[in-house]
């Protein structure tokens, strides 16, 4: 669990500086900033670190990271970088069209 929530602080602990801020950010929403740190932090360490757990290889499975030839740890790691870095562009580019009022369908 500690470094999903160090990958999580990292990712969203700005939304509550400066202190006195307290958890005004969350109080009626929750901020994409902090989804995607936990999406993020979660998906890595499951899918890397939880080699026979349930969870680790249901994630990989639903990955589709089991159809890969990944010889060892560092391609693991690689695929999945590249997997959640594509992830937030497509998320950033579907947010960039929507605030333009442009349909995500019409490239």
């Amino acid at each position: 669990m500690g470094p999903i929530l160090a990958g999580v602080m990292t990712g969203s602990l700005g939304m509550f500086m400066p202190l006195d801020k307290g958890l005004a950010a969350v109080k009626t929403r929750t901020p994409w900033p902090l989804q995607g740190a936990f999406i993020t932090a979660a998906t890595y360490h499951l899918v890397v670190h939880d080699m026979e757990g349930y969870l680790g290889v249901w994630l990989r499975r639903a990955m589709g990271l089991n159809l890969f030839a990944i010889s060892g740890e560092a391609d693991l790691k690689l695929v999945v970088r590249c997997l959640l870095f594509l992830m937030w562009v497509i998320m950033q580019w579907g947010q960039v069209r929507a605030f333009k009022g442009l349909a995500l369908w019409s490239i």
